[in-house]
């Protein structure tokens, strides 16, 4: 489809997006308990059931902020496409259909808007159409398909879910969303620059500098 998409580089938005926040960060199986997370991130989860679909929604009706980005419920446990809609099994669950995807040649440049920003984008796009009572976060603002949706989000049960159908090129929208779920959970949230995360580990905050620069940090 295109030799850009990489699925480590699509998870590692999300990781440092999560620490960018300051938020404490764990990485666990779909058989762990979603129960003991605000806030549940699904990135690029290709392969899915039944089973593992029916936990994400009891999962928000409970109360759980699941983030589900693109190219997720793709396909089958055997690798194989559904006899459905495109990702059809999290269809209900995200209230909203994927019209199409959509990728980039090296050198042009998708953009989307959330909030007034604009990121770019390169890799991949889902192009969606929102239920009723889903709303629209993020459209696409060049290309035939301007003026689409790009990101959802729905309130479910005691719960919200949000899909997010592209993977923007520095990450940034990624983090904005994830910003925008903490506060919504009413988590609070810090805005570290890119490279700086900290991290609380028995007792004691560490902090450490993936940047090329100096950062003064006042816990």
């Amino acid at each position: 489809q295109t030799s850009q998409w990489n699925t480590f580089n699509h998870m590692n938005k999300y990781m440092e997006g999560v620490l960018s926040c300051g938020a404490p960060l764990d990485i666990i199986g779909e058989k762990d308990n979603f129960a003991e997370y605000k806030v549940l991130v699904v990135p690029a989860y290709q392969l899915v059931d039944s089973l593992l679909v029916a936990r994400f929604t009891k999962y928000v009706q409970e109360g759980g902020h699941l983030i589900i980005s693109c190219r997720t419920a793709q396909k089958n446990r055997d690798g194989q496409l559904w006899q459905a809609k495109w990702a059809g099994p999290i269809l209900k669950l995200i209230g909203a259909q994927i019209e199409f995807f959509d990728l980039m040649i090296p050198e042009t440049k998708g953009i989307v808007k959330m909030k007034e920003k604009v990121y770019n984008w390169n890799n991949w796009a889902d192009v969606l159409l929102a239920d009723s009572g889903t709303t629209s976060v993020a459209t696409y603002e060049n290309q035939f398909y301007k003026g689409k949706i790009a990101v959802t989000f729905r309130k479910s049960g005691k719960g919200t879910v949000t899909y997010v159908g592209v993977d923007s090129e520095n990450g940034d929208l990624e983090k904005d969303v994830l910003a925008s779920v903490y506060s919504l959970a009413g988590i609070k949230t810090e805005n570290y620059p890119k490279g700086i995360f900290v991290f609380w580990r028995a007792g004691f905050n560490i902090a450490v500098n993936y940047s090329t620069g100096y950062y003064q940090l006042l816990i």
